[in-house]
């Protein structure tokens, strides 16, 4: 399910939203890699954050000219998960501004799902469309 989250801009929390300034709140939209959302619908000016569930996930510049990347891409590494290396614990977070009118895909995909594990052609790439009115 995809959450508005208003944000007032003195308690910014998205690292990529950190250095933004404005006098008004910033509406943003978070979605992750557990959804498979068809399409989200944005206004102007509004923000879409998307989370992938793994360090293995490399998001794309999205296609179409309705978003831009908006700062760069966040890896967090996990603390409370085991410390197993190419066990992939954590997220890569990314940020998008809606900019004009039309159609934009967010994709991502990934070659591995764990150490010398490779993925499924089901969970290998994510992809969502993004409609900005």
């Amino acid at each position: 399910m995809m959450i508005p989250v208003a944000i007032i801009a003195a308690g910014l929390s998205i690292p990529a939203l950190a250095g933004l300034q404005r006098s008004s709140p910033v509406i943003t939209f978070r979605v992750d890699s557990s959804e498979h959302l068809p399409h989200v619908t944005l206004l102007k000016g509004e923000y879409l954050v998307v989370t992938m569930d793994s360090t293995y996930w490399k998001i794309q510049r999205p296609s179409g000219r309705a978003l831009r990347t908006f700062g760069t891409s966040v890896t967090h590494r996990m603390f409370n998960c085991a410390h197993l290396p190419g066990s992939g614990c954590g997220t890569v977070v990314e940020s998008f501004v809606a900019i004009a009118s039309g159609v934009s895909v967010i994709s991502a995909a990934r070659s591995s799902c764990g150490e010398a594990l490779l993925c499924s052609a089901a969970n290998a790439r994510w992809s969502v469309s993004v409609r900005v009115r």
